[in-house]
């Protein structure tokens, strides 16, 4: 266990977590919001195997890879208009 932060001994990070929850619970109901706080079906993200495969080679990407490219040079079309 990792010791609490702001907890006394014998709490964990995990117990600090878990009391924060059940004294605060919050729930996401939506993940996207458009036009002005409305809310915009996002149940599937829509990204194909060529959108999924762009993401994993970003992740994978050097950070000197990334320099002087835009979301344009990683992602297609397909990609920027789906709900990801």
């Amino acid at each position: 266990d990792i010791p609490a932060l702001e907890m006394p001994a014998p709490y964990s990070v995990l117990d600090e977590f878990r009391i924060t929850n059940e004294n605060d619970p919050n729930v996401n109901n939506c993940r996207i919001i458009n036009k002005c706080g409305h809310k915009r079906d996002a149940y599937h993200m829509g990204l194909n195997k060529k959108g999924q495969m762009a993401i994993v080679k970003l992740l994978l990407a050097k950070e000197s890879d990334t320099y002087y490219k835009s979301i344009e040079d990683w992602f297609d079309d397909d990609f920027l208009n789906s709900t990801f």
